[in-house]
């Protein structure tokens, strides 16, 4: 019996002693208590506050909040408006952060703040409310095994851990909360466009049908919806970065003599945004360093190499005198020339504005015609008209609406020998109602992939895709 007493009592000493270090002991030496809590623990009124900072380790960014409005600036390190948005997301986070998990003190122990990093957090939020009292939340370093992060708020000693989610609501520098919008001004009501690229102007105006055309270098009708697309992207050009966040920026960048310029104005002459660019800025890393400047020297202008990891930019400098750095990218597409603004379809006319259609190919002729009910009927052979489907026809008409020049020749020469036009490899004659031409079009030499075209009273030979004649092959 004494043999089976010592022999239980043993199993029970390893049991109590595996319970100790196994579950026990790391219980203590962690104090947590895992326990799902929704009590916010930042909870605050967002439009009592007066003013904030916030700190990433030693940068720290200030913000006022601006009188009689909802709205901040940030007034140090720079002065600058802020990204629409960005603190009421910021406000709206914290107020809606929940902990996880607490460290739990024992009576009189204090905690070493240190091993959490909250005597230096990573992230500090400080604000202050209209009765002038505030309140501070910071946020230290990441519990790997767990997951979290581990945060504190001044005047309560109880160090918490947040879900790793929480981090997206704070992690932000002063590149996250300053305005990233080039131009600020509405430009519905652009009335003018000026691009300059060297001593080549390009001037646009619209006129009072919403109509955009081409003043200089020449009077030429402009594609509407282009240039309606390129102010809407204009209005949403944003920087990836500012001058004061790079290290080395050169003093000597010279935007005297700018590789682009470009100015919006209105019917009454007011200017709503005027920038200029140099295209070869430095390049930068994709993922910017919270809170920090930028590793690299920006004094290393150019060189569209391939790293992956770099972003190519060009220098933006606004009417404002701010300079900012976009991607290059997007300085590529506001750099337009004459060719990318000027209409590029050829045919402008109606179905219902067309009588007869003459279709001449090799010597042969196709004539398309209405007949008194509207129907469109074949009277090449008026003896034995056959009906021509306003399929068909709508067809041609569907065709043509969708050619667009790849070239323009203005003032052309018409008679020169590139063109080919003495020869004519189709010619397609459009009739008005009232029996007139009101449209022609005549290809001559076909090349590999493209063709040249003329129109009628049009002192301009348009390269077009070869494909268009092949449309109009004539069968016997």
């Amino acid at each position: 019996m004494k043999l089976k007493s010592t022999l239980l009592m043993l199993v029970l000493l390893v049991a109590l002693a595996g319970y100790f270090f196994y579950y026990e002991q790391p219980l203590q030496e962690n104090k947590e208590i895992e326990r799902v809590n929704t009590e916010k623990i930042f909870a605050f009124e967002p439009d009592s506050v007066s003013s904030f900072t916030f700190t990433v380790e030693k940068d720290i960014v200030e913000f006022n909040r601006i009188d009689g409005t909802n709205e901040f600036g940030i007034v140090a390190p720079v002065k600058a408006k802020t990204e629409p948005g960005v603190v009421d997301k910021l406000f709206s986070g914290l107020n809606e952060i929940r902990y996880v998990t607490e460290l739990e003190v024992e009576e009189g122990e204090v905690l070493d703040l240190k091993n959490y990093r909250l005597a230096l957090p990573h992230f500090t939020v400080t604000l202050k409310f209209d009765d002038d009292s505030q309140k501070v939340f910071k946020f230290g370093s990441y519990n790997m095994e767990k997951n979290m992060i581990y945060a504190k708020r001044d005047g309560d000693d109880k160090v918490y851990l947040l879900r790793e989610s929480a981090i997206d609501v704070i992690e932000l520098s002063l590149n996250s909360f300053r305005d990233k919008r080039v131009v600020i001004d509405d430009l519905s009501t652009a009335a003018e466009l000026n691009i300059a690229r060297g001593d080549n102007e390009l001037l646009l105006s619209k006129n009072a049908d919403d109509i955009w055309g081409i003043i200089k270098p020449a009077r030429i009708e402009a594609d509407t919806a282009d240039v309606k697309a390129y102010l809407n992207n204009l209005k949403n050009l944003k920087a990836i970065m500012f001058s004061n966040n790079l290290e080395k920026i050169s003093d000597d960048i010279d935007f005297t003599k700018p590789d682009l310029s470009v100015v919006v104005s209105s019917a009454d002459g007011k200017v709503l945004a005027s920038i200029v660019l140099l295209a070869n800025g430095p390049q930068v890393d994709k993922k910017l360093v919270i809170g920090g400047k930028a590793k690299e020297s920006a004094h290393s202008r150019g060189g569209m190499g391939g790293d992956d990891s770099k972003i190519s930019t060009s220098f933006l400098k606004n009417g404002e005198g701010d300079i900012f750095l976009v991607s290059y990218d997007d300085f590529k597409y506001i750099n337009k020339s004459l060719l990318d603004m000027r209409q590029k379809s050829i045919f402008s006319y109606d179905m219902g504005d067309i009588s007869k259609i003459q279709v001449i190919r090799d010597n042969r002729q196709l004539e398309l015609s209405r007949d008194n009910t509207g129907s469109w009927v074949n009277s090449t052979t008026k003896d034995s008209p056959m009906r021509f489907g306003t399929d068909k026809v709508g067809t041609i008409f569907n065709y043509l609406n969708y050619v667009e020049a790849k070239e323009f020749y203005d003032k052309a020469n018409f008679d020169d020998v590139l063109f080919g036009f003495a020869n004519p490899t189709l010619q397609i004659n459009f009739f008005g109602k009232d029996g007139k031409v009101i449209e022609q079009f005549i290809t001559g030499k076909v090349f590999d992939k493209y063709t040249f075209l003329r129109r009628f009273n049009d002192g301009t030979v348009y390269m077009i895709d070869k494909g268009f004649i092949d449309r109009f092959i004539l069968q016997e």
